[in-house]
């Protein structure tokens, strides 16, 4: 799914769109006319960083409870992220 100035969600395991859980990885890429950063940036050993290369994704959960997520990496047009484990399950909003 692209569009322009829109985004697309994927489990890093399995990359089936738009389904990711608490305490998993998830990758965004933007699409058509997106960019995220002007620069590409991995995250240092450690705890993840909730900001990186600019970029911070906000997640508000079912519960409308709103936490960011860990950054592990980030490039003009992907984000790769780690959903934190208080997450709610049910339908989300990331921005």
């Amino acid at each position: 799914y692209q569009e322009a100035n829109k985004f697309c969600i994927y489990n890093s395991a399995s990359w089936v769109v738009n389904s990711i859980s608490p305490r998993h990885t998830a990758t965004i890429f933007s699409g058509s006319g997106g960019n995220f950063t002007n620069q590409t940036v991995i995250a240092p050993p450690g705890p993840l960083p909730t900001e990186l290369g600019g970029v911070k994704v906000q997640i508000v959960d079912s519960q409308n409870v709103s936490r960011f997520a860990g950054l592990t990496f980030v490039s003009p047009t992907q984000i790769n992220l780690f959903i934190p484990a208080d997450v709610a399950v049910g339908t989300a909003t990331l921005t």
